[in-house]
């Protein structure tokens, strides 16, 4: 630079050369380069002094940014009027920098380092305007890009990648923000064998060189890279590894210098104000989440709480689940000593299935999830469900969910149902998830109860209405009948002694009987209500006890123009039952047969030996029974009414007698099989003696 310089010019070198300061000539061409560099501006450099003329800035300043040369050479003063600058460069340190400009394209630059008093206090306001911005923020989507940007604004020439350590893949790294484009956003590595996955697994930053096998054994750093330091964000002593958060900041160096100790310092301050901004966020996402939840969950009891349909609280309880959760599918059902029920099935797309499927509980046995919820009463949470042991109709929908919660849900104490709630995505659910869904599945199965001890009181009160008219009417006729009788005698109208007076007092008997046998049912319907009805349970003979009971039912059918005929087998075959009960069962179900039949009755009785009990069978081809009603019709005051008969009367108790005194006799009644227009056939199940398990059979 000083070629064909006088001897004044040449002092002057020699002066810069000596000077304690460090002194360099920056000038501009296609790019800033390097003029001159005195001693101690040499010892701050890259290259040696005799190499560094004609070369570029950030070759021999690596930890100067070009951009304050480019300042220094634009500044709009005066050529020989001094520049002053005070700050933080590269490294961390306070510099004092003076720049004389020479000229349009070339600039003296003077620099003295301040010392470490004014370094630190000068790091510290750098720190304290990044934690300014990065702090502004209350989710830490927004966060990561100003984390990484502003951590380059700190130690300029430096990549620095955001990683994150999720709960749902722990075993990987993902890149979540970084200032560099050879970095690429998303990218994942395993975290073992990784700088950044050494730095979580410890809690302290870790750094190392190209030396010590960067490229060969730190996977998730980019090739060229000679220098890397891990800081991992730490809160309480804790890697921010849940939810997504994020586990490690990488400061990653290019050139050939190592990192300083004031850099050390300030990257790893620098990483424990993230980490403090990056708690806080959470929390506050919590505290959102929690608002939101407590939201909905006073929501559905306010819906709960205002509902009496059954129908309504189901819908309400699972599409409020799904969305409370982020869920995909959630499944209601109620269970008792015997069986499952599943109420309904809600899913995104707004369906609802496999409403009144019924279950045994044996299977249960064949999904583990349910199976320890129920066992340890307890919230169990874990991947999908067994498919392949899933019954068919459940596999389609079970083959798409990955995460489960399957939380039992109790009623005085008691299991009395189970929530099952799913998710497509491979997320699992939390113990905030858990709370909520407790609290809502148990809310919905008590308002559920209510609901339906609401429904049956209603339906009690009109059975009850029900039956007052029906026993009004049926009273009514045989009352009026004696009533009237007793005045024609009463008034003489009738002779006593006549053959008049013998026909009243016989029709008098006759209605008599009928309010005695009206009577007398609406009793034994109350004592097994109240599980008090006497029985007298002993061996007999089915098949003749059949044979007696189509002979009492013959003359009804003849009084209508049909039969009452029967299939029995030639040798008794005995059962355990009361006689009476017996006889008062097979009456109703051959005198229904006759009663409900159109045209002339046509009934059949069958006596059927099975393997350790005898089923009797009564046919007809009569009206038959809607299937919606195949259940009411054992209830009480229960008729299947038809608008084309209204001739047969009752009040409705038969069938639910007669079904009750079967269940007290160790057996069972049910309508095995109907058709509209062409009859039905009731079954009723009686056991066999202990030991004559094997006659029965043998008899068919």
């Amino acid at each position: 630079m000083l070629d064909g310089a006088d001897a004044s010019v040449e002092a002057i070198a020699r002066l810069l050369d000596s000077a304690a300061l460090s002194v360099a000539v920056f000038e501009r061409g296609p790019q800033v380069t390097v003029a001159y560099l005195n001693a101690a501006a040499a010892a701050q450099a890259a290259v040696a002094a005799e190499a560094a003329a004609g070369r570029p800035v950030n070759e021999v300043f690596p930890q100067l940014d070009p951009a304050l040369i480019e300042h220094l050479l634009s500044d709009t003063g005066a050529p020989a009027e001094p520049t002053n600058l005070r700050g933080m460069l590269p490294g961390g340190s306070a510099w004092s920098v003076d720049a004389i400009r020479l000229g349009r394209d070339r600039v003296l630059v003077l620099a003295e380092e301040l010392g470490d008093a004014v370094s630190s206090r000068q790091r510290l306001e750098a720190l304290l305007a990044s934690t300014n911005v990065i702090w502004r923020p209350i989710d830490f989507g927004s966060m990561a890009p100003l984390i990484v940007e502003q951590a380059g604004r700190l130690l300029s020439g430096v990549d620095v990648g955001l990683w994150t350590i999720s709960a749902d893949a722990p075993a990987e790294l993902r890149l979540t923000a970084s200032n560099s484009p050879s970095m690429k956003i998303g990218f994942q590595t395993p975290i073992a064998g990784t700088v950044a996955g050494e730095a979580a697994r410890s809690g302290s930053p870790v750094e190392v060189t190209a030396a010590e096998g960067l490229g060969a054994g730190k996977r998730g750093l980019l090739d060229g890279i000679h220098t890397a330091r891990a800081v991992p964000l730490t809160a309480g002593g804790r890697v921010l590894e849940d939810r997504g958060y994020p586990g490690v900041l990488v400061f990653a160096k290019r050139l050939a210098t190592p990192f300083t100790d004031a850099e050390r310092r300030l990257m790893d301050e620098f990483g424990k104000l993230v980490a403090l901004a990056a708690d806080r966020a959470e929390l506050l996402a919590d505290a959102r989440h929690s608002a939101r939840r407590l939201e909905l969950t006073l929501e559905v009891a306010m819906a709960l709480a205002g509902s009496l349909s059954p129908r309504e609280i189901i819908q309400v309880l699972l599409s409020r689940t799904l969305e409370t959760v982020e869920a995909d599918r959630a499944t209601l059902s109620s269970m008792d000593d015997h069986e499952l029920v599943i109420e309904a099935t809600h899913s995104r797309s707004g369906e609802v299935r496999w409403v009144g499927l019924r279950y045994g509980l044996e299977y249960l046995e064949h999904q583990p999830l349910i199976s320890q919820a129920l066992r340890t009463q307890q919230p169990v949470f874990g991947g999908a469900m067994s498919t392949p042991d899933a019954a068919p109709e459940f596999r389609a929908a079970l083959e798409q969910m990955t995460q489960t919660a399957t939380l039992p849900l109790f009623l005085s104490g008691r299991p009395a149902g189970l929530l099952i709630v799913s998710r497509t995505a491979d997320r699992q659910f939390t113990n905030a998830d858990t709370t909520t869904l407790q609290l809502m599945g148990n809310a919905a199965m008590l308002a559920l109860r209510n609901a339906r001890l609401f429904e049956e009181l209603k339906k009690a009160s009109a059975s009850k209405t029900e039956f007052l008219n029906l026993a009004a009417h049926e009273l009514r006729t045989p009352v009026t009948v004696i009533s009237g009788y007793a005045s024609l005698l009463r008034a003489g109208i009738i002779e006593r002694n006549s053959t008049e007076s013998d026909k009243a007092l016989g029709v008098i008997e006759q209605k008599a009987g009928e309010l005695k046998k009206l009577v007398d049912a609406l009793l034994l319907a109350a004592r097994l209500q109240t599980g008090s009805p006497v029985t007298k349970r002993r061996v007999l003979d089915i098949v003749e006890s059949v044979r007696l009971a189509a002979s009492r039912a013959k003359a009804f059918a003849g009084l209508k123009g049909g039969t009452v005929g029967s299939q029995l087998p030639d040798a008794p075959i005995l059962v355990v039952a009361d006689g009476d009960h017996l006889a008062r069962i097979l009456d109703n179900l051959l005198n229904n047969a006759v009663a409900y039949s159109d045209g002339p009755p046509q009934v059949e009785a069958r006596v059927v030996p099975a393997p350790g009990h005898v089923w009797v069978e009564v046919r007809d081809r009569g009206r038959g029974i809607p299937a919606s009603q195949s259940e009411f019709i054992f209830e009480q005051f229960a008729r299947v009414e038809d608008p084309n008969e209204s001739g047969t009367s009752g009040a409705g108790l038969g069938l639910y007698i007669a079904r009750g005194l079967a269940r007290n006799m160790g057996g069972e009644l049910e309508l095995f099989s109907t058709e509209l227009g062409k009859g039905s056939i009731f079954r009723l199940r009686l056991p066999v003696p202990a030991g004559n398990e094997s006659e029965g059979a043998e008899a068919l």
